[in-house]
């Protein structure tokens, strides 16, 4: 005689995802599986033995790294891996000195002494950009208040401090 043989155990979709990834104010992201199915479980294993077990589908403070995403049923598993990208840079808040204009000088000036290779500086007054520098030098600024920037020119995360030039 011969048994009766059930059916295969199912095997869950491969997971397919969202990531959100870190950004200039918050250093985690986050991997939201797209094709959820019931009744079956997700994990997210990184290669420091770390395991993130979603309550749902969603896996939110998230750090930077390579990760496998499991998809796991009753018998079956299947999985796909995910990268969580770092956080953009973000340059430092400028400090500068700065000069008034004097008998001989009708203008200021303003020169960023903490800047980056990684940053630009700009010059803004009321929002809009009045000079940009990668040096950080402002020269012949007029009286004024101004905001001095300092952005990543990859990610565009900033850092600001703001600046009074005098009148004469």
């Amino acid at each position: 005689q011969f048994g009766v043989i059930g059916s295969a155990p199912s095997v869950p979709k491969k997971p397919t995802f969202d990531v959100t990834h870190p950004s200039c104010s918050n250093g985690k992201g986050s991997v939201k599986v797209t094709n959820a199915e019931a009744g079956v479980s997700y994990s997210l294993v990184g290669s420091s033995a770390l395991t993130i077990t979603a309550a749902g589908n969603a896996f939110d403070a998230v750090d930077p790294g390579s990760y496998q995403i499991l998809a796991a049923g009753l018998q079956c598993k299947s999985s796909d891996s995910v990268k969580v990208n770092g956080r953009p840079f973000q340059p430092n808040k400028p400090t500068f000195t700065l000069d008034h204009p004097s008998c001989n000088r009708n203008n200021g000036w303003i020169k960023v002494s903490n800047t980056d290779a990684n940053a630009t500086y700009k010059l803004q007054a009321n929002g809009a950009d009045v000079a940009a520098s990668d040096a950080g030098d402002f020269t012949e600024v007029p009286e004024g208040t101004y905001e001095v920037a300092a952005f990543g020119k990859v990610g565009g995360c900033s850092a600001k401090d703001s600046a009074k030039i005098n009148a004469k």
